[in-house]
């Protein structure tokens, strides 16, 4: 998963990961050069189509749904902004600035993964100053689609509970079946996300013990 190489802080860690990728495509009888190999370019291929994908497709995407989901919450909903951000002077007109802050900090990051590739290929490491970078837009990213992901869902919610009491229009159906739906997606994904965590964090930590080679010959005999 490319989630692996978003938490890497250090040049470190991602030479390490990069590495471990390019292990795992390397064919181990036969000597290939680590930075133009056969395995060292198809990790490259590989890691560099998922970023793509993430930055044509995926960003898009929940940039605009994001957006749409603010956009009802402040306008169909009636939302006021927090107190915090009334006294800075900013009013509705700034509901937009939280997906475009995710988008943003989401195509730097992006753009510094790409630069990792770009430097593996050249058989050198990231600077510091670089994947602290890449860290600092991680953690920018996942505030803003944290937050956006809650007003969104309250939104739904809101939206669904003001047009539940007039169920006489095709509209009010409608909008419940759809919301309703898209509720229960975003509770499955995240039930099933901690299911894999729990599972995942139950299985380094409890992981098999190694064999002694050494114990089973005196077993033996």
């Amino acid at each position: 998963s490319i989630v692996r190489l978003q938490r890497c802080i250090t040049p470190g860690q991602v030479g390490k990961c990069l590495g471990r990728w390019h292990g795992m495509l390397e064919c181990r009888w036969s000597a290939e050069d680590p930075a133009k190999g056969p395995a060292a370019m198809r990790m490259r291929h590989v890691v560099g189509v998922a970023l793509w994908r993430d930055m044509v497709g995926l960003i898009p995407v929940y940039a605009s749904f994001f957006a749409f989901g603010l956009w009802f919450g402040t306008y169909r909903l009636n939302w006021n902004p927090p107190e915090f951000v009334q006294k800075l002077g900013i009013g509705k007109d700034w509901w937009w600035l939280i997906p475009a802050v995710a988008a943003a900090a989401n195509y730097l990051e992006d753009a510094c993964h790409l630069t990792y590739l770009r430097l593996h290929a050249k058989g050198s490491q990231p600077a510091w100053a670089l994947t602290v970078f890449s860290s600092a837009m991680f953690a920018v990213k996942a505030a803003s689609l944290t937050a956006a992901l809650v007003f969104t869902a309250w939104a739904l919610v809101a939206g669904t509970l003001q047009v539940s009491g007039d169920l006489a229009g095709w509209r009010a159906k409608s909008a419940i079946l759809v919301s309703s739906g898209l509720l229960l997606a975003i509770a499955v994904y995240v039930v099933g996300l901690l299911i894999h965590l729990i599972g995942k964090s139950a299985n380094s930590t409890g992981g098999h013990k190694g064999v002694n080679p050494a114990g089973l010959a005196e077993s033996a005999e």
